[in-house]
């Protein structure tokens, strides 16, 4: 790629002298197209997304991206400006974001409680580079688990909740919320699958309605509240996303998005199959070992 012209930089190199610097990562997937257009959302650039893994013809992975147009995509390139200056890289011109008229810039979609909140949907992007950005996005997302108040959809590639998140899905089912979980069958990581599943008992005597996807990985990170209310992006809710990692995500606070994130979790759910007490309690001795050994890693999966 550097022979064809194209500028590369390596976020957190390994470094021998401090290795334990190594589990923390840029988990975030962001395009910028000419300062106009922002994707982004759970899709990596890799082989396995149409279906070649190991030398083997497979089905392409199930993830969810969103394209973005509006002030926005400034904002969102400022973001990949500021890692891309971390780590080297020199100044990018930004013609086209500079040419927006002076009228657009002042409607910030991003704004939900702006003045012009009309003219576009109001998308809240939730990137986060710092352990101060983390705790902002576990809060962020234990707000919205806590002030929901019909329906709990969620979506993640790897599953392992903190112990306050759980507490908060039980919390949330105790008020009469409806709390359902759609995690992958397969995974390309098992022992982070074994580590969450660990916690499949207890979420389900709760009342915590858990749906395991059938078919090609699941690795879409998508979380809906009240239907009104949605998170997409790269973070799961697990602790390597929510202590360790760089993440990508927006907010969008739209009743026709979320109506369109519902129906696609509906539809997620005829490819699934949903879990219940009394059979996941009889599932072999075998994989009741893998998930107690596993979860005592869980903080490190």
């Amino acid at each position: 790629m550097k022979r064809a012209g194209i500028k590369v930089r390596v976020c957190y190199p390994f470094n021998w002298r401090a290795p334990l610097h190594y589990v923390h990562r840029d988990h975030r997937k962001l395009i910028v197209i000419d300062a106009e257009k922002a994707f982004t959302g759970g899709l990596n650039i890799a082989n396995e997304y149409s279906g070649f893994r190991l030398r083997k013809r497979r089905k392409g992975w199930r993830d969810t991206g969103i394209l973005l147009q509006g002030p926005i995509v400034k904002e969102l390139f400022e973001t990949f400006q500021r890692s891309w200056y971390q780590w080297g890289g020199e100044k990018i011109p930004l013609t086209q974001t500079d040419a927006i008229p002076a009228k657009e810039k002042a409607d910030i979609s991003s704004d939900p409680s702006g003045p012009d909140r009309n003219h576009g949907i109001p998308v809240l992007p939730i990137f986060v580079y710092s352990k101060k950005g983390r705790r902002k996005l576990r809060s962020l997302l234990r707000y919205s688990v806590d002030r929901a108040t019909s329906t709990i959809s969620l979506t993640t590639a790897y599953f392992i909740p903190s112990r306050s998140m759980i507490r908060a899905l039980e919390y949330a089912v105790k008020r009469g919320v409806k709390v359902r979980l759609l995690v992958p069958g397969q995974s390309d990581v098992p022992p982070a699958s074994y580590a969450g599943r660990a916690f499949f008992s207890r979420l389900l005597k709760s009342g915590v309605e858990i749906s395991i996807y059938q078919g090609e990985m699941l690795h879409a990170k998508t979380y809906v509240f009240d239907q009104c209310w949605s998170i997409i992006g790269s973070a799961n809710l697990d602790y390597q996303s929510l202590l360790y990692n760089d993440e990508g995500n927006v907010g969008i606070l739209d009743v026709g998005v979320e109506a369109k994130m519902t129906e696609m979790f509906e539809e997620d759910l005829k490819n699934s199959v949903t879990l219940d007490l009394k059979t996941w309690s009889r599932r072999p001795f075998l994989e009741k070992l893998k998930e107690h050994f596993f979860s005592l890693f869980r903080k490190r999966l």
